[in-house]
């Protein structure tokens, strides 16, 4: 039975820094997932270690935000120099 083609997916590995008080990062292993099924957003998931954390995104906010400060409410995305390397910051925020 053909079921048609497979969506396509790209998906990489990532490690984030999770900036605390003090001077402190804690790595955050997470991966970002494109599909062309959902082709205008992208899914980040976090592996905290206690669980999976997912948010979907808008791609465009994340291009808008490598460029300049983008996005308001729960997510924010914004380029930026952390220990002397250009990198870009997302900041997630739920109740």
């Amino acid at each position: 039975m053909d079921t048609g083609p497979l969506p396509t997916i790209v998906s990489t590995k990532l490690d984030f820094q999770l900036l605390l008080p003090g001077s402190r990062d804690v790595a955050v292993p997470a991966v970002l997932d494109y599909s062309a099924d959902e082709p205008y957003s992208i899914r980040a998931t976090f592996h905290t270690g206690e669980a999976d954390v997912s948010w979907v995104f808008a791609r465009e906010l994340l291009v808008e935000g490598m460029g300049g400060p983008a996005g308001c409410g729960d997510i924010s995305v914004w380029p930026g120099r952390h220990q002397g390397q250009d990198v870009v910051f997302l900041s997630l925020s739920s109740d």
